[in-house]
């Protein structure tokens, strides 16, 4: 992660393309239903999609999401039981779902951004391990989250933010079961710009 990265991307993938093959899979339900002998929520549905798609060589998360979807392996993760606990993140003072810098850093102070990881009331307090996909942002080892709200601060190295590009830096949560997939993600995209009159080539890393 880090280093330039290219601006919009109208790709096939990503979560905005996933009607489809949701539909597809709502359609296997029936026949899930009968195997599973239980009931499978549209959460499930998703997170399944989400979890078995396969990324595309060269793109980012905020270029397509999390990939392709693969219906099979969507469908046969259903019937395994994979699950992860339902964490929403919010970012603080810059974004909302993801964190979004889009001058820069506002100083030399400004580097670290705050979210918010959200659990229904009555839930008991778990662990999660923190990945970073990006050398230029940090992240603890792990974070207990209870029910409610709980901030988050993640740095992020300045000096790694000075050459003009689209950086793009993922800090994902596991719960204990590693095939349900992160229970969250927290995207933060940093925009350097060029100096006025300065020509900047953006292409992925």
């Amino acid at each position: 992660g880090g280093g330039g990265g290219r601006a919009g991307g109208g790709g096939m993938a990503g979560p905005g393309r996933a009607a489809p093959p949701a539909a597809g899979l709502a359609a296997l339900r029936g026949s899930a239903l009968v195997q599973a002998g239980g009931t499978i929520g549209a959460r499930r549905i998703k997170r399944a999609l989400m979890v078995t798609e396969r990324p595309r060589t060269g793109q980012t998360y905020i270029d397509e999401g999390t990939g392709l979807a693969d219906i099979s392996a969507a469908y046969s993760w259903l019937m395994a039981g994979h699950d992860a606990p339902e964490v929403k993140a919010r970012a603080d003072n810059h974004g909302v779902t993801g964190a979004w810098r889009l001058h820069g850093l506002e100083s030399p102070a400004d580097t670290l951004q705050a979210f918010s990881l959200i659990r229904s009331s009555g839930t008991a307090s778990e662990a999660f391990k923190l990945r970073s996909d990006a050398s230029w942002l940090s992240t603890p080892p792990s974070v207990t989250i209870g029910a409610g709200i709980t901030h988050l601060g993640l740095p992020y190295q300045a000096g790694a933010l000075k050459l003009p590009g689209i950086y793009t830096g993922i800090v994902t949560g596991w719960g204990p079961d590693t095939l349900g997939g992160p229970a969250f993600r927290l995207v933060n995209t940093v925009v350097v710009p060029a100096a006025r009159g300065e020509d900047v080539t953006l292409s992925p890393t």
